[in-house]
């Protein structure tokens, strides 16, 4: 009963208040044809500052509603088409009001139009385009982009950076256009201001799907940031530094460049503070440096294996465009992390009329570094062809040294036991990959289309690692043992893909997709264990050991129907 009670209550509430706020809705249409204007951008803004109040685009209908609008407040609606002029209108709302424009007619501009005034517009559709003006949308003084990307309507970020717009994934931030700062966006949300922007836009991610197959539902989006005028042709970054106590200090710096068709950006940042300052979530895949679009990885990032860490690292970017038709970008990533790890521990376990005290020290150094280096070709020499050609090579090197003590005695002063290991460990790895795509459409009317693609990864690895244990045992000495052991891996893996696609529509909404797909795996693992038995390594322990190789080969050709959803 009270639940049900609770329930009524509440809802009275939300009713309440919605009938405390205003309703308008109507149709855009067409002033010389009456026919609905779909995709009409209906903005709400306070007419103080321009700032966005609410904002949605009309129906295939030309129908609009918006609801909850602010009463006893001076506001603007802005209906908006491109290539139509502008319908404006000041409101102030009641309590409950509800009023229905009816047909709103919008006329087409002329070509020898004379602009008298020229109107903020908060929001814009342009094609498959959604456009916010930054302006609209108030921030505080040195706020990040991040910031403004939350006030805009639909956009959502959550904890770790990930950005979603009206519910999809955001694949890529582009800056005027460029992966500036790689598929992972948190680098530029985080670290730029949104005083630099100029507008934001948002559409859907079609790059490898140029001939729109993928539905409206599945599409992830690309949310591009064009910077102002003045920022087009600057230098700005950021720097920072610390000091405290115990030796601890951090310190770092983002420096960027814009000259019109070249982008150049340095990051460099240490620390003994176990994390990187810009966060592992904000660099992601090479600090979020990997503006190639690559999959290398970064190995900065917060320490959760414990002991202080160290972290050193930089790198540069560098983004060319050569007119409208070629790309070009060229990365580079240096990491070393340099942890020291120690520990004591002292325990007591009571028995009878026995106590037993155990006491224990770990000592731990690991050292790691890694090399990226990546890069990014696209070429479109029109409108009906596009080639990506994206290579990356990652160099990794590691060595880690850990000690160990341990002993047990009695409350009687007896020793029960004594335990020493050390170990040590070395190895190396480096990882070759790339990734080609071609694709090219008729120039009739068919629009059919080719495309080729082709993805190589080759990874070497190898790996060092020794064991020594001595464990005395004083109650029973036959239980005493000792240990040395060494382990070798080496690996080899390559694998590697060829694409031929055929795509010939039959209908506008059916295809016929003939592809051919050739993909080839090879996988070697060695494996060898070994104890010391006389002066060497020399006996070979068969169940710890393994030597794998296997090859394979794959060949496809499927043929069938696609059918095209509304997009």
């Amino acid at each position: 009963m009270k639940t049900i009670l609770l329930s009524l209550i509440l809802l009275c509430l939300f009713l309440g208040s919605f009938a405390q706020k205003a309703t308008i809705k109507g149709k855009v249409t067409d002033s010389l044809n009456k026919q609905p204007l779909e995709l009409s951008t209906v903005a709400v803004v306070d007419l103080k500052d321009t700032s966005l109040i609410a904002y949605s685009l009309s129906k295939k209908n030309g129908d609009f509603e918006l609801q909850r609008l602010p009463v006893d407040k001076q506001v603007r609606l802005v209906i908006s088409y491109a290539g139509y002029q502008s319908y404006i209108h000041n409101f102030n709302f009641k309590k409950g009001d509800v009023i229905d424009l009816g047909n709103v007619t919008l006329n087409s501009k002329m070509l020898n139009e004379v602009v008298v005034r020229a109107e903020r517009i908060p929001v814009k559709m342009k094609k498959d385009t959604i456009e916010f003006d930054a302006a609209a949308f108030k921030t505080r003084p040195n706020a990040a982009v991040e910031e403004l990307l939350k006030k805009l309507p639909g956009v959502q970020i959550d904890g770790d950076g990930s950005i979603t717009v009206n519910g999809k994934q955001v694949s890529k931030l582009l800056i005027d256009g460029k992966q500036f700062f790689g598929s992972d966006p948190k680098i530029a949300t985080k670290n730029l201001d949104a005083a630099i922007v100029a507008q934001v836009q948002v559409y859907d991610d079609r790059e490898n799907d140029p001939d729109h197959l993928v539905s409206e539902t599945q599409v992830q989006k690309i949310i591009n940031i064009k910077l102002k005028k003045a920022i087009k042709k600057s230098i700005f970054g950021k720097v920072f530094g610390g000091v405290g106590s115990r030796d601890r200090y951090e310190a770092g710096g983002l420096f960027n460049m814009f000259r019109d068709t070249l982008q150049v950006s340095l990051i460099g940042l240490s620390n003994n503070l176990n994390h990187t300052a810009f966060s592992r979530e904000d660099l992601n895949a090479q600090g979020g440096f990997d503006r190639s679009g690559g999959n290398t990885s970064f190995n900065g990032g917060r320490n959760w294996g414990g002991g202080i860490e160290k972290i050193t690292s930089g790198g540069f970017n560098i983004n060319q465009n050569y007119g409208e038709k070629l790309k070009l970008n060229l990365q580079y990533f240096y990491t070393q992390r340099n942890n020291v790890n120690e520990s004591a521990n002292f325990q007591q376990q009571f028995l009878k009329d026995t106590t037993l005290l155990t006491r224990s020290t770990n000592s731990r150094i690991s050292n790691n570094y890694v090399h990226t280096l990546s890069g990014l070709v696209e070429w479109k020499p029109d409108t009906i062809r596009n080639l990506r050609y994206n290579p990356s090579l990652n160099y990794n090197s590691n060595s880690n040294t850990a000690t160990s003590s341990g002993n047990t005695s009695n409350n009687f002063d007896m020793p029960v036991n004594q335990s020493v290991s050390n170990s040590w460990g070395d190895g190396h790895s480096t990882q070759f990959n790339q990734s080609f795509y071609f694709h090219k459409r008729s120039r009739n009317k068919s629009k059919e289309s080719f495309t080729i693609s082709h993805n190589l990864s080759i990874s070497p690895n190898h790996n060092n690692n020794f064991n020594n244990n001595d464990v005395v045992n004083y109650q029973r000495p036959e239980l005493s043992d000792s240990l040395q052991r060494l382990s070798v891996r080496t690996s080899n893996n390559a694998s590697g893909n060829l694409d031929f696609s055929y795509r010939y529509p039959l209908t506008k909404k059916l295809f016929v997709d003939i592809t051919t797909s050739g993909i080839y795996n090879k996988t070697s693992d060695q494996v060898f264990t070994y104890d010391r038995k006389t002066g060497g390594f020399d006996s070979l322990i068969t169940n710890q050991s393994s030597n794998l190789k296997r090859d394979q080969w794959t060949e496809n050709i499927p043929i069938s129907l696609i059918k095209k959803r509304r997009s």
